[in-house]
């Protein structure tokens, strides 16, 4: 969860497959078929081989036999078990083995346990098998396998062009992964020991599908998925499922009712060729659920149709609230230990998902927190300093607060003729960030600005002077509204970037050469992202990305309209440029080379006297 939160503050940039990676899609595009009735067959990628595996049915008996110990403490449970695992066998996602094992194969027990999900619409309980126990070799199931590259869209791109539709729908694949079987010659791998009933003796089942909780089970979904895609000679409907799709949820959605049923329509009928269902569809407009629920011969439920329900919809770990269509987030964080330590710290932080950084002046404070602590020298469960431990509730306690924001899920005003992004940068010397806004503009000049994104980094220990966090908040700032211009399939009319450093300003219309290496380096890429035209001054006062660097309360966060909606300027029908004070117009410039490295030339053009020795070679001929 750690490595997901840091992850998420990340902007992603281009990914080059590494030898394993490469080796793992040339075995699944060589190995992957489909059976009569559509599904996709796959083969488990390993790297290593199954011979390197020792004695795993031990180990998952003492699994077993401690599971039905718990049943017995708790009914509940038991009863929510067996009804999963029945359901499992019912469907003929594993099958009793009642052949003895054959030693030519090497046999590979899961052991497995369960994981409750109250908050789950479907299965309360759901089974996770455990292909990371390591048998008497020291090595496991997943020790074998290829975990793959990732072939999806990352979160962040899938949620920007959610925001970017009028109309909007999401549901997603049941039970994906065990819609894949896995060949039957590698099943002898995916071994379980159960009992419906503890008098019985303890049976052997197979289980047949892609399993939950085995290193290569994302990957394979996510590749069939990505290969039924190619399949389509529709271009709009392969583009939706190559890139509307994160592992099995799907957000989609189009500027009309008509297009966004038609689009539903079509990717469903693709879906059902590889025995993918779609299902629990919501829709912020009523006509397009009740048509795709009829199409799709979905029962209307209660759940499924009534948009007046007040629980919200949680979307990819965001809340979407499809009556106000509104986005939303649920923080409800328990603080109530004992002690407080880098562990709990980490731990509860780590919970705050927002991948869109609709928080970041929030969530900052978080990560100095987090900065700090790398530095206090007590143990991972030692009470950490009072003075930490004050600052830490302050932050949680002050998160509650953030349960009342609604954030308008479109960003965009109907009926526009104009669209701009305008991508703010700043740093303060603990932080430095950006924000990006859609500003869009109908025919009678009426304005609509709208936070889409934003990200924000911790100033590095080491001292940095302010200019050098200037320019890599300015940086950032470029990436992260390359990544919207990437992710968005809508044209924008012009991309606006403003910083409130003078100094950033001149080192852009500075020849990269004539900077010292850190700015150079920096400065290049910006000139070859943007050009320089396209920068302007903004006043500290006026720059959101101001909070985003040093800062805010929640209270304090949840009605700064500079945040939410964009500096005054953005709202009149024409751009009124804040001027640049006087008193910072003529500001020297740092961080200029002032020594020019020499090259001795030889007065003799080595290249003419190459020619003109040919010339008189062949003269001589």
């Amino acid at each position: 969860m750690l490595n997901r939160f840091w992850e998420l503050e990340a902007v992603s940039s281009e990914h080059c497959l590494s030898q394993e990676e490469r080796a793992c899609e040339r075995t699944f595009a060589e190995t992957t078929a489909r059976n009569s009735d559509g599904r996709f067959v796959v083969t488990i990628p390993l790297k290593d081989s199954p011979e390197v595996l020792g004695d795993s049915y031990a180990a998952a008996k003492r699994r077993l036999l401690s599971l039905e110990r718990r049943f017995l403490r708790d009914s509940l449970l038991k009863e929510r078990y067996l009804q999963f695992m029945s359901e499992y066998l019912a469907l003929g996602h594993m099958s009793e083995n009642k052949q003895i094992m054959s030693d030519k194969n090497i046999n590979y027990y899961l052991p497995h346990h369960g994981v409750i999900r109250e908050s789950s619409t479907t299965t309360k309980l759901r089974v996770v098998f455990d292909a990371s126990a390591v048998t008497t070799t020291g090595k496991s199931y997943n020790n074998i396998q290829m975990v793959g590259p990732i072939v999806q869209d990352d979160l962040l791109s899938i949620l920007l062009r959610f925001r970017q539709h009028k109309y909007v729908i999401s549901g997603d694949i049941e039970k994906m992964y065990r819609a894949i079987l896995v060949t039957p010659s590698q099943r002898h791998l995916q071994q379980i020991l159960f009992r419906f009933n503890s008098t019985e003796p303890i049976k052997t089942y197979t289980l047949n599908t892609v399993t939950y909780g085995t290193s290569s089970a994302p990957y394979l979904a996510t590749k069939c998925l990505v290969t039924l895609a190619d399949t389509c000679t529709d271009i709009e409907v392969k583009n939706s499922i190559r890139r509307d799709f994160y592992v099995d949820d799907y957000l989609s959605g189009g500027d009309s009712v008509a297009s966004v049923i038609e689009l539903a329509k079509n990717v469903t009928k693709i879906m059902d060729t590889a025995k993918f269902n779609l299902r629990k569809w919501q829709s912020n407009n009523t006509t397009i659920l009740h048509s795709i629920t009829q199409n799709t011969n979905q029962q209307q439920s209660e759940k499924t149709l009534d948009l007046n329900d007040s629980l919200p919809n949680k979307t990819l770990g965001l809340n979407w609230d499809c009556n106000s269509d509104n986005l939303l987030f649920s923080i409800n964080i328990q603080t109530n230990r004992k002690k407080i330590s880098k562990r709990v710290i980490l731990s509860l932080i780590s919970q705050v998902f927002d991948p869109l950084g609709l928080l970041g002046p929030c969530t900052v404070e978080a990560k100095i927190l987090m900065q700090k602590l790398w530095l206090d020298k007590c143990n991972w469960d030692d009470e950490v300093s009072y003075d930490i431990q004050i600052k830490f509730l302050n932050f949680i306690n002050s998160l509650v607060a953030l349960n009342s924001l609604r954030i308008p899920r479109w960003v965009c005003l109907d009926a526009s003729v104009t669209y701009e992004l305008h991508t703010f940068t700043d740093a303060s010397e603990r932080a430095y960030g950006s924000c990006v806004y859609v500003r869009s503009v109908d025919e009678q000049g009426r304005v609509c600005v709208r936070l889409l994104a934003s990200k924000n980094k911790v100033a590095p220990l080491k001292p940095v002077t302010i200019p050098r966090l200037e320019l890599c908040g300015a940086l950032l700032g470029t990436r992260l509204c390359t990544k919207v211009l990437q992710s968005l399939t809508k044209t924008f009319n012009n991309c606006y970037y403003w910083t409130d450093s003078m100094i950033v300003l001149g080192w852009l219309n500075t020849s990269p050469s004539r900077l010292k290496t850190f700015v150079r380096n920096r400065i290049g890429e910006i000139q070859n992202t943007t050009s320089a035209n396209s920068w302007s001054y903004v006043p500290s006062k006026l720059n959101p990305a101001d909070l985003v660097s040093r800062g805010v309360k929640a209270t304090h966060l949840i009605d700064s309209c500079l945040w939410w909606t964009g500096p005054s300027f953005l709202h009149h029908s024409y751009i009124n440029f804040p001027q640049i004070p006087t008193k910072q117009k003529d500001i020297p410039l740092p961080e200029i080379s002032l020594h020019t490295k020499q090259t001795n030339i030889s007065k003799e053009n080595i290249i003419l006297h190459l020619v003109q020795k040919k010339i008189k070679l062949y003269k001589i001929n």
